[in-house]
């Protein structure tokens, strides 16, 4: 063999060999099978696009099913009710915080500014005549509205117009359906305009395009209406959760509408297989004609009604009938045999419907939809059968983060918009007085407005066990008394005034105190524990 063939075989003998290599999807190509990747992954080749064109497009299908769904589906309705219930309650509770140095460094006066602020908001909060702008919903059910538009389409909408009634503030609270933006989109002008959404130089959100409330009457009409005023107020109420470049949002039921989907069409089609064979309770397997067997099945008046003749098939059940009368049915002897007609045999059905396999394969679908809604699956399907006090506590702490950023994300920071247009409203009027004034407060407007959001506390599985085990945090000094009441939803300077009132009012009236059952509640004595080993907690 001579050294140029020699050398050709070896090039083509290393053109053939693959060359090693590292790459996601085991080096399967977009297209092809080159590579040796796995068969699984050839033909699945999604589009990669900036998530500003995957949500407009697949905006109005997910929003339309997903609201579909939580208006015809009992499941679907009553998780997506659990899941507000823990996210806001009857509404996020007020806790001002504002920063004393706008005070004078003076954290009394701050404290006293503050409880003045909040009686006011919460007054009104509680009237619709005041705070909503159709005048019928409180401040807690706007807050309601308004995380029910987030399931159902991903986006919370509103708007915080200026409307004056009576002697109180003339702001009110507007939640909109979230199609009342408007899906076009005009790219190319001085301003580019995504789904309703207009854009600054720096891609942020300078105004919007909403349709107007002459929509319900069918004329088309669009209202532009700015984010902001000159001075800084919020206008515009405008939350979501995407991804880089996105400027709306998409249900959060959009992962699982086909779960959702699956899960009807598996009832549907459990039931009507179940009434099937509950109708054909009965069935006679024999060898005649399927029109014979029915019309044997007619009395003799229906047959003369059709003008019928008695044929041969009459005649086989007359000898049928004598066979009949010398045999004996007794199903009331047991062990009884039944002789039926030579070449036939009578057959009753059960319901096989439904079987072994529809219970873990509709729990497997239940369990796909509560992750996606962060509700506990026992919470979504209300079976508690296989739980227990470490199951459920142990998805209790899994989900509660999850619902602890959603509402940090959604209701509570519209309150603080709300909260903040609130504020400087009443401090411009002088229904409210401020340090420095209105000028003062659009200054320092985020540490004047700076405040916590309480909402209901975490489930618990058992309420004494949770007592003891933050009894021995308390005690052992691992956590502070406002930590300890924020999980149940109140202020630690609220509980401390109210105990003051009813101390005060029990020596008031020669009450015994109440027994302190914590031992004190001092760093180390957990230790020393109770008579049970735990903290002396019974």
């Amino acid at each position: 063999m001579g050294k140029k063939t020699k050398k050709r075989q070896e090039i083509a003998s290393a053109i053939s060999r693959p060359a090693p290599a590292s790459r996601y999807g085991g080096g399967t190509n977009v297209h092809t099978r080159a590579g040796g990747g796995s068969s699984f992954l050839f033909g699945w080749n999604p589009a990669l696009r900036e998530p500003i064109f995957d949500v407009r497009e697949g905006w109005v299908g997910a929003a339309s099913r997903a609201i579909d769904s939580l208006q015809n589906s009992g499941f679907m309705s009553g998780a997506v009710e659990t899941a507000c219930g823990q996210m806001i309650g009857s509404g996020l509770m007020l806790n001002a915080k504002p920063d004393p140095a706008l005070f004078g460094g003076n954290e009394a006066s701050a404290e006293a500014w503050a409880q003045i602020a909040e009686s006011k908001f919460a007054q009104w909060g509680a009237n619709p005549w005041d705070c909503d702008l159709g005048a019928r919903f409180t401040l807690g059910q706007l807050q309601d509205q308004a995380v029910r538009q987030y399931f159902a389409t991903g986006e919370i909408v509103a708007t915080l117009p200026m409307k004056k009634r009576g002697d109180g503030p003339a702001l009110k609270v507007n939640v909109m359906p979230s199609m009342r933006l408007v899906q076009a989109s005009i790219m190319g002008g001085p301003y580019n305009q995504v789904q309703g959404v207009i854009l600054g130089p720096d891609h942020e959100p300078i105004a919007y395009a909403f349709l107007n409330a002459a929509l319900v009457w069918g004329i088309f009409e669009q209202d532009i209406v700015q984010a902001r005023t000159v001075d800084g107020r919020p206008v515009v109420v405008h939350l979501f959760t995407g991804d880089p470049g996105a400027v709306r949002g998409i249900t959060p039921l959009a992962p699982v509408l086909k779960v959702v989907r699956q899960i009807d069409q598996l009832a549907d089609a459990t039931l009507t297989a179940s009434l099937l064979q509950t109708i054909f309770a009965a069935t006679v397997e024999s060898d005649a004609p399927t029109a014979d067997v029915m019309r044997a099945l007619q009395s003799d008046d229906e047959q003369d009604l059709e003008g019928g003749q008695p044929g041969d098939f009459d005649n086989l059940m007359k000898q049928r009938f004598e066979w009949y009368r010398q045999t004996k049915v007794d199903l009331g002897n047991f062990g009884k045999i039944a002789h039926m007609f030579p070449g036939e045999s009578l057959k009753f059905n059960s319901s096989m419907h439904p079987n072994s396999n529809y219970d873990v394969f509709n729990k497997s679908l239940l369990r796909e939809i509560s992750r996606c809604l962060c509700v506990s699956y026992e919470s979504v399907s209300n079976d508690y059968s296989h739980a227990t006090y470490s199951s459920v506590r142990q998805a209790s702490a899994d989900l509660w983060a999850l619902t602890i950023k959603r509402r940090a994300f959604y209701p509570a920071r519209m309150m603080q918009m709300v909260w903040e247009s609130f504020l400087e409203e009443t401090i411009e009027t002088g229904l409210l007085q401020f340090p420095g004034g209105v000028d003062a407060f659009r200054a320092n407007r985020a540490a004047a407005c700076n405040a916590d959001w309480r909402g209901p506390p975490k489930p618990l599985a058992d309420d004494l066990k949770a007592a003891k085990a933050q009894q021995i945090l308390r005690s052992e000094g691992w956590v502070s008394r406002d930590q300890l009441c924020a999980e149940y939803g109140n202020d630690w300077l609220e509980v401390n005034r109210q105990r003051a009132v009813e101390k005060s009012d029990d020596e008031r009236l020669g009450l015994d105190p109440p027994p302190n059952i914590g031992g004190g509640g001092q760093p180390g004595d957990a230790a020393k524990g109770g008579e049970d080993g735990e903290g002396g907690a019974t």
